[in-house]
């Protein structure tokens, strides 16, 4: 299977280039994709063999540069894509894992440890809100709907992109697999928050997430 990693990211100049290298040695090829960044992160990736750089010229979101990673993907006749964090949340050892279960589902979600103490309270909160909602809406059971940690088989891309800008894109997305038809699967994933500043507005982000999820079916 001929299969890339995606790598969304926005001024991530102190991680991005260990996110890159750490996933070039389980794919030969990463689409990293600049979501207009000021701190000239993507100097650190520039001229690296295998990888694409993408710049957006000013920041749109997360929901555009997956999106724009994603059509990349396709247009580059990729069998299979998996996105990663630029931030060091998502640790490229992983990507194997992925790469197996993709054998036998159409979307591979990362799960995440959501024991107090591991992960934020508002991101607990958030995330099982956000989860449990979506699962009683699609009828499947979503055990980690917030995150970005993913793979992708090229069969479901082209009609899960999403029309969010930002980091509902992600809760699109799962809600237009399921429709569908996606065949889901997960990779148990470490809950990582290191030193880097997360870019979710919760409050505001949670809002949207139940918006989105609230949205009838028929307008996906």
């Amino acid at each position: 299977m001929k299969i890339c990693v995606i790598i969304p990211f926005y001024n991530e100049r102190r991680f991005i280039a260990e996110v890159v290298n750490g996933s070039l040695q389980f794919v030969s090829n990463v689409i990293a994709v600049d979501d207009g960044s000021t701190d000239r992160g993507n100097d650190e990736i520039l001229g690296t063999g295998g990888v694409e750089v993408v710049r957006l010229p000013v920041n749109k979101g997360k929901g555009t540069a997956l999106r724009t990673g994603l059509e990349i993907a396709l247009k580059r006749g990729f069998e299979a894509a998996i996105t990663l964090d630029g931030d060091k949340q998502h640790p490229p050892e992983k990507i194997p894992e992925f790469i197996e279960k993709l054998s036998d589902f159409d979307l591979v979600i990362g799960k995440r440890d959501f024991t107090p103490g591991v992960m934020p309270p508002h991101r607990i909160l958030s995330n099982t809100i956000s989860s449990l909602l979506l699962s009683v809406k699609t009828g499947v059971r979503f055990l980690d709907s917030q995150s970005g940690y993913r793979g992708f088989r090229a069969s479901i891309i082209q009609n899960i992109l999403p029309y969010e800008t930002g980091f509902v894109a992600e809760t699109e997305m799962l809600i237009k697999a399921s429709k569908a038809g996606a065949k889901f699967g997960w990779v148990n994933i470490p809950t990582i928050y290191g030193e880097e500043k997360s870019k979710m507005k919760n409050t505001e982000t949670t809002i949207k997430f139940v918006k989105t999820i609230l949205k009838p079916l028929r307008e996906y």
